[in-house]
């Protein structure tokens, strides 16, 4: 079992990389990513899955608003250069709005854009351990066709549902079945699950209670906030 740390709003930047590097219990992190007004790829206080704050603001901008412990991605990979565990890099969508005839060419030009900026700065992490992933299906092949030596995902919301088939996926706790996460274990694809409140964690001891979905327990990758209580739920 892996347990991948995610940054809450109540902890630093600071002591989130802190505990990150520290605690033998967590075997990589996961990062919220978007770029900002002025092209800078930054990493915010997660908003697991989606948040546009960076296209309306500048770096400098956000960096004043109290509500945003923010950090360039740049700046972060270089604090987790010796790391030597998982990264997961959740980028997020720029547009929330429908797509449509009339914008659709825009939205890709720009999108197509936003994602090789963020391809410049992994690129200067060639030796990392890097995962990339994304909770909106359109943006998940613009990835596979520009980042094409990381491992690209998909966060499963109850809006992209249809099948596609990628390195790993992203599930929420609360929408996991355990006959598709066997069928994808069974399919060799990498699974992480979000456990990201205290209900969470109670669900996910429910549900690998049984002797049985504790089986498969050390194939799966958990992220949350809370990786001492999660981890002591799963083992104890």
């Amino acid at each position: 079992m892996e347990i991948i740390y995610l940054k809450d709003e109540k902890t630093s930047m600071h002591d989130f990389l802190e505990e990150a590097l520290t605690n033998d219990i967590i075997t990589g992190v996961f990062l919220s990513g978007t770029i900002t007004k002025d092209n800078i790829p930054v990493v915010l206080n997660p908003t697991f899955y989606e948040d546009t704050v960076g296209v309306n603001y500048t770096f400098a901008e956000i960096q004043q608003m109290e509500q945003y412990d923010v950090i360039s991605l740049e700046e972060i990979l270089n604090i987790l250069a010796s790391y030597n565990k998982k990264i997961v890099l959740n980028v997020l969508p720029i547009y929330l709005f429908d797509v449509t005839q009339e914008n659709l060419e825009e939205i890709i030009i720009n999108a197509r854009e936003y994602m090789t900026i963020f391809k410049s700065v992994l690129d200067l992490f060639p030796n990392e351990n890097i995962y990339i992933c994304t909770p909106v299906q359109r943006s998940l092949f613009l990835l596979q066709e520009i980042i094409k030596n990381r491992k690209v995902g998909l966060v499963v919301t109850m809006f992209n549902l249809t099948y596609v088939d990628i390195d790993f996926y992203v599930f929420d706790i609360k929408m996991v079945n355990m006959n598709i996460i066997i069928q994808e274990l069974n399919r060799m694809k990498e699974l992480m699950i979000a456990t990201i409140t205290r209900s969470d964690i109670q669900m996910a001891d429910q549900l690998f209670s049984t002797p049985e979905n504790a089986l498969i327990l050390d194939q799966l990758q958990f992220i949350t906030d809370y990786p001492n209580e999660l981890h002591k739920a799963l083992t104890d």
